[in-house]
C-alpha cells in the first residue's frame, strides 16, 4: 500500500482552497468544524444542545481582533463535559495559538497538531508537515472524513486512555509513534501486484476522534 504519488498530491495542494466553513457530524455527539474565517465560522455560543467539537484551525489566519473574539468564544463554549479538540499547526496564526497556551487556556480544551520543537500541543502527532498539508487539502477537495480517518479510528491508544482517566480539561500526554499498516494479501505466483493508491490518513484529526471515543468509553463525557 502506498500513498498518492508526490506529483499528484502536489497538484492537489496547489488548487484553490478556502470556501465556507465546513461542518460534519463525527457521530456520538461529536462534530467537526473547519474554520476559514474568524470569528464568523465559529458556532453560536447560544446553540443547544452542545456536544464535543473538533475545531480545525490548521492554516487559519486572524487579525488581533479576531484572536480576541476567538479567545472569548473559547472561554464560553468549552467545558470538560463538552470539550473542544483544537487542531493546529505551525501555520496557524500565532495570535490564535496564544489563546491555547498558558493560564489563559480554558478548561475543556485539548490541542493537537504535528509534533515540532517549540510547539507544545497537548497531543503532539508524529506526521510530516507535508503529509499534514496533503490530508488537509484532500478534505477541501471532496474527501470525506471517513476516508481520512476510518482505517484506524477504532483503535484506542494507551496514551489516550491514560489521558481520559485523568481528564481535567488540560493535560499533556505523550505521543507514541504510529505503526504503519501494510497490505498483507499475497500476490499470485509470477505476477507483480500493482501498488494500491490510497489517500493519506489525517493523523491529527484521527487522533482527536480516538481521544473523544476513549473519553466516551470511560464515561468522562456524555454520549448525547
Amino acid at each position: 500500500m502506498r500513498l498518492f504519488s508526490f506529483s499528484t498530491l502536489l497538484l492537489v495542494i496547489t488548487l484553490p482552497l478556502r470556501g465556507a466553513a465546513v461542518e460534519q457530524s463525527l457521530g456520538q455527539n461529536l462534530s467537526y468544524l473547519r474554520v476559514h474565517e474568524l470569528p464568523a465560522d465559529l458556532p453560536k455560543t447560544a446553540a443547544a444542545p452542545r456536544g464535543a467539537l473538533v475545531l480545525d484551525l490548521r492554516f487559519a489566519h486572524a487579525t488581533e481582533n479576531d484572536a480576541v473574539a476567538f479567545g472569548a468564544w473559547l472561554k464560553f463554549y468549552a467545558r470538560p463535559q463538552s470539550p473542544v479538540f483544537v487542531l493546529a499547526n505551525d501555520q496557524t496564526d500565532q495570535s490564535l495559538l496564544a489563546s491555547l497556551n498558558g493560564p489563559e487556556k480554558p478548561a475543556g480544551i485539548v490541542t493537537l497538531g504535528p509534533a515540532k520543537e517549540g510547539l507544545n500541543w497537548d497531543v503532539p502527532v508524529k506526521i510530516p508537515p507535508e503529509a499534514d498539508r496533503i490530508a488537509y487539502d484532500l478534505f477541501e477537495h471532496g474527501a470525506s472524513v471517513d476516508q481520512l480517518i476510518v482505517r484506524k479510528v477504532e483503535k484506542v491508544r494507551r496514551d489516550e486512555a491514560s489521558m481520559a482517566k485523568t481528564w481535567t480539561g488540560a493535560t499533556t500526554p505523550t505521543e507514541n509513534e504510529d505503526a504503519e499498516e501494510s497490505d498483507s494479501a499475497p500476490a499470485a505466483p509470477g505476477a507483480e501486484k500493482p501498488p494500491a493508491t490510497v489517500p493519506p490518513l489525517d493523523l491529527v484529526l484521527q487522533r482527536a476522534v480516538q481521544l473523544h471515543r476513549a473519553l466516551l468509553a470511560l464515561k468522562k463525557i456524555p454520549a448525547r
